[in-house]
């Protein structure tokens, strides 16, 4: 009787472990969009992140003077507007609306702090020395820096009102202001210099347009290698490779954050933005054709799609994606201006009056005064070990250098280029175009 307890008992223990390791035991992940130790949440958690140090400039009054200029200042609030102007055209260029705020717009306003207040010190340069001079911009001229505003946010075709106002008012004013400012800065480059800025004899035209045409021909064949092999690696994630493994294989550089990348609200995108489009009428678990973005070419996988908490409850829900990709560089075509001669005449003029932006620079800085009653290190926090010590006054060459490079700043900043090189152009074809 004992002996029949004992084996019921081995039996029932028996049972009882090969039952527990039954249910134990998770499927196993077949995801390819997912790592493969994890499958992953509908809606990830998101980690608090310790609050970094504020910029010295973030903690000052509106009314502060960060920079003074041969004796006229320039505020912080002054300098608040402009930069939200710069930030919301940025967007407007990548496809965004303007008042779009996310990790890369931040980055954007950022790394492009000091070459705002470098800009604003320009334009006060300028104007003080058109002033002194009695030069005035002309009608034409400024309707001329409009059109070329537009061209850098990509909006060619749209009305210069229309665009300024979508900025914001106060945004707005100064984006109309930047216009007539680039005007007035060619009307001090004709006054201070001895080459033609505003004519283009016909062999150079016929040179750039033969430039463009044989760089477009090599970044054309380029790309459409490069579109196969991201073709090759969505083969194999859809073949059953992990997504993670491929673009180890495959991508050309990743992405900062490591294999994931952002999330996106849809509302960020306006509607010839490829990304915005392909997301919109996406699934979980889809993988993208190859798509042209601003650092080259991707496949995009989309690994969750849930309402944000951004929703509002009387509105249609607005939709948060995260995604991951796989990215190659690619080469940025010349802009050919779709043959328009006025376009290619005022582009390779621009590229003229940049290099006499650089002798102007040098003229008006010569002598100026140029002071930062907050400090040098506006755009850094400010020394916990001395937080109440005043820095010395600058001296005249270390005030020169925290401003940003002039000719740099009088264009607006371009979206972000791709990282590539350009393909190869022999000297020849180079000096043709200069």
């Amino acid at each position: 009787m004992l002996k029949k307890l004992n084996i019921k008992i081995v039996f029932l223990a028996v049972f009882a472990l090969i039952l527990s390791s039954y249910l134990g035991c998770k499927p196993k992940d077949t995801d390819p969009l997912q790592a493969k130790s994890s499958a992953a949440e509908k809606k990830p958690t998101k980690k608090k992140k310790a609050k970094k140090p504020m910029a010295v400039i973030d903690t000052l009054a509106p009314t502060s003077v960060i920079a003074r200029v041969n004796g006229e200042d320039i505020t912080k609030g002054e300098f608040a507007t402009w930069e939200r102007m710069r930030v919301r055209a940025w967007a407007v260029s990548k496809g965004w609306k303007p008042e779009t705020v996310n990790a890369e717009t931040r980055k954007f306003q950022l790394q492009n702090r000091a070459r705002t207040l470098g800009e604003m010190v320009k334009y006060t340069l300028i104007g003080q020395h058109a002033r002194a001079k009695g030069i005035e911009p002309d009608a034409k001229e400024i309707a001329a820096q409009e059109r070329k505003l537009l061209r850098l946010i990509k909006k060619p075709k749209a009305s210069f009102e229309s665009v300024a106002a979508s900025l914001g008012e106060a945004e707005g004013k100064v984006f109309t202001r930047m216009a007539r400012e680039d005007a007035l800065t060619m009307a001090v480059l004709v006054h201070s210099t001895s080459n033609d800025l505003y004519h283009v004899t016909a062999q150079e035209f016929t040179n750039r347009v033969e430039f463009v045409r044989k760089w477009n021909e090599r970044t054309d064949a380029t790309n459409a290698a490069v579109r196969a092999r991201a073709l090759q690696a969505k083969k194999e994630i859809l073949a059953g490779a992990f997504f993670a493994d491929v673009a180890k294989k495959y991508a050309d550089f990743a992405p900062e954050d490591g294999e994931a990348w952002e999330t996106f609200h849809l509302d960020e995108f306006d509607g010839d933005d490829p990304l915005g489009q392909w997301l919109a009428r996406s699934d979980t678990g889809d993988i993208s054709d190859p798509l042209d973005l601003d650092d080259g070419i991707s496949i995009v996988g989309l690994k969750a799609k849930y309402e944000s908490d951004i929703s509002e409850s009387n509105k249609p829900p607005v939709y948060a994606y995260d995604v991951v990709r796989c990215p190659f560089y690619a080469y940025e075509r010349q802009d050919d201006f779709e043959g328009d001669r006025k376009a290619i005449e005022e582009d390779i003029i621009e590229n003229r009056r940049q290099l006499a932006m650089q002798e102007l620079h040098e003229l008006l800085t010569k002598d100026a005064k140029i002071e930062f009653p907050c400090g040098n290190n506006l755009f850094y926090p400010r020394d916990k070990k001395n937080p109440k010590k005043k820095k010395a006054a600058p001296a005249k060459g270390e005030a020169k250098t925290a401003v940003a490079e002039p000719a740099k700043a009088a264009k607006e900043a371009p979206p972000a280029a791709k990282k590539a090189s350009p393909p190869s152009v022999s000297a020849k074809e180079k000096k043709e175009t200069k």
